[in-house]
């Protein structure tokens, strides 16, 4: 499994988070740091192809403008930056859980 399978499963039904409950939720954001953690191991590889990819065409461009404009049309910029966004919307999603549990916890003091 990818690990966009992984976080797509992790995620699934949180649109009706009250419906799952604290518990539940709890684990899932428990999976998904982990998963954030995984994300950024391979964010830091992407990032690394990337780099070697522009070294390549600033060596072979006429100007660096040049080289990150032909650069950035690679796909490995195109994974980077897709990881990139998949680990802002994990940290949102992560967020999102743990105020959904603070709103449990005072509801449950009440």
């Amino acid at each position: 499994m990818t690990l966009r399978e992984l976080i797509k499963q992790e995620t699934s039904g949180l649109l009706e988070i009250e419906k799952l409950g604290p518990h539940i939720a709890a684990e899932r954001l428990v999976a998904l740091t982990s998963l954030l953690a995984t994300l950024g191991a391979e964010i830091a590889l992407k990032r690394a192809k990337y780099a070697e990819v522009r070294v390549n065409y600033l060596n072979t461009s006429k100007s660096a403008v040049e080289a990150k404009i032909r650069s950035e049309a690679t796909p490995e910029f195109n994974e980077w930056i897709e990881r990139e966004e998949m680990r802002k919307a994990l940290i949102e999603i992560g967020r999102s859980i743990k105020y959904y549990l603070r709103v449990c916890e005072d509801e449950m003091k009440l």
